[in-house]
C-alpha cells in the first residue's frame, strides 16, 4: 500500500458503512497499516464482529460507533465521540440507493437516502478538515459510483447524491491540496456487498468484489482525485464523455430497471 501510515494520516481513521462492503474492507486495510480505526454504522452485531477481528489481527484500537447518519444529532454524536481523537483519514462509505420512481417514494424517504448520502459526509469532512488543515496532513475518501455520470429513472435521487460526492471531492480536493490534504473520489460500478440488499436489486454484470476495490482505491489516495475501479467501469466512463446526455440517461435507466426488476 503506498504511503498509508501513521506518519501521513496520523494515529486514527474513520470509516463510515463499516459493517459490510467497500466500508469493511477499507477498514481492514487501514488497520492492518497500523492506524487505529473508528467504525460507523447501524449494525451493532456486524460492527463488533470486526472491532474484534481488527484489535486481535492487527494490533491496533477500535472504536464502535452504532449510529443512524440519517439524523443530524447521530452525526454530531460520531463528530463529539472523535473529539479527543486525532482522525487524521475519512473514509466515507456508508449510502444506499432508493428504488423506484421519484413521484412515486415518500419524501421522507427520499430525504433520509440524501442526509445518508450527502449530507453526513458533508458533515463529517466539514467538521475533520478543519483539523486536518491545522496538522497539515490527513485524507479523504467519497465512494461515488459510477452512476453519478448520468441520471437515471428509479435511481433519480440517488444518481443525483452521488454526483453531488464526486464533484464535492474535486472541488475541496483543489482547496486542501495546499495543506498537504489528499482527497479522492472512488467512482465505482456494481460491487457484490450489502448495498443490493438495502436497495432491493441485484448485482450487475460484472460486480467487483468489495476488497479489490478498497484496495486499489486507497492505493490511489495519494496519486489521483477521481479513480474509476475495473476496465469496464472505465470503458463506460469513457464512452459517456462523447455520447449526449439523454443517451447516458437512457441506457443507465435501463440497467437500474432490470436490476430493480431482478431484485423485486
Amino acid at each position: 500500500m503506498k504511503k498509508l501510515t501513521k506518519e501521513k494520516y496520523g494515529e486514527w481513521a474513520l470509516i463510515t458503512g463499516a459493517s459490510s462492503g467497500i466500508g469493511r474492507e477499507m477498514a481492514r486495510i487501514i488497520a492492518q497499516k497500523g492506524i487505529s480505526t473508528i467504525l460507523v454504522a447501524r449494525d451493532k452485531e456486524a460492527l463488533e464482529a470486526l472491532s474484534l477481528e481488527i484489535e486481535k489481527t492487527s494490533k491496533v484500537e477500535t472504536k464502535v460507533i452504532v449510529t443512524d447518519l440519517g439524523k443530524e444529532e447521530e452525526v454530531y454524536d460520531v463528530i463529539s465521540a472523535c473529539k479527543e481523537l486525532e482522525v487524521g483519514l475519512l473514509v466515507n462509505c456508508a449510502g444506499y440507493a432508493l428504488s423506484g420512481e421519484f413521484t412515486d417514494n415518500a419524501l421522507e424517504d427520499e430525504l433520509d437516502m440524501l442526509s445518508v448520502n450527502v449530507k453526513a459526509p458533508l458533515m463529517l469532512t466539514h467538521h475533520l478538515a478543519k483539523a486536518m488543515k491545522e496538522r497539515q496532513r490527513g485524507g479523504i475518501v467519497f465512494l461515488s459510483s459510477i452512476m453519478a455520470l448520468a441520471g437515471a429513472a428509479k435511481w433519480a435521487n440517488y444518481n443525483a447524491t452521488k454526483a453531488h460526492n464526486l464533484l464535492l471531492a474535486e472541488g475541496i480536493g483543489e482547496e486542501l491540496k495546499k495543506d498537504n490534504i489528499n482527497v479522492i473520489a472512488v467512482i465505482s460500478g456494481s460491487v457484490d456487498s450489502g448495498f443490493q440488499e438495502r436497495s432491493h436489486t441485484q448485482s450487475a454484470l460484472g460486480s467487483m468484489r468489495p476488497e479489490t476495490v478498497a484496495k486499489y482505491s486507497l492505493w490511489m489516495l495519494q496519486c489521483k482525485r477521481t479513480y474509476i475501479p475495473g476496465m469496464m467501469n472505465k470503458l463506460i466512463a469513457l464512452s459517456l464523455r462523447t455520447a449526449p446526455r439523454f443517451v447516458g440517461t437512457k441506457i443507465f435507466s435501463n440497467v437500474v430497471n432490470k436490476l430493480t426488476s431482478q431484485g423485486a
